[in-house]
């Protein structure tokens, strides 16, 4: 399996760059994963590849997504700035309805926060955990399918 600390160890990946893992599109996550998923899974891709650790990873994780409200759809919003905005709220929370949906239906909760995603992307596979370090999945890429997700 590669895996982003593998790549960067065998010097594949220059250093200073940041990679994603191409499968997360190809094997159709995009559309299955809830909204917080991509930028939770850019996140993680820039402070794998800095070697951070668990802890700090997830502070970070949290200063730059929780109390977002750009990717909760769930928390009541009453205010906006024009119907353009309005309607790509709903059509957004239409979309994560179906989403959390597919993921109960799968047996899994929807991510409520960021630590809740990063617990459903290392139950997937997309993240590995070990002694307290973790790394993202390059190749294979887990398949949404494979967890009864649809």
């Amino acid at each position: 399996m590669e895996t982003l600390l593998g790549l960067i160890e065998d010097s594949k990946i220059e250093s200073g760059y940041t990679i994603l893992p191409n499968g997360f599109v190809d094997n159709g996550w995009l559309v299955k994963a809830p909204a917080i998923a991509t930028p939770v899974l850019m996140g993680l891709a820039l402070t794998i590849s800095k070697r951070m650790q668990k802890n700090d990873i997830i502070r970070y994780l949290y200063e730059h997504y929780s109390d977002d409200t750009r990717f909760n759809f769930f928390v009541p919003r009453h205010k906006f700035k024009d119907k353009n905005e309005q309607l790509d709220f709903w059509e957004n929370r239409q979309r994560e309805t179906e989403i959390r949906l597919s993921l109960e239906n799968a047996g899994y909760q929807y991510p409520e926060n960021v630590e809740d995603m990063l617990a459903l992307f290392i139950k997937w596979g997309i993240v590995i955990e070990k002694n307290e370090q973790l790394d993202l999945a390059i190749s294979p890429f887990p398949i949404p399918e494979t967890f009864g997700i649809d």
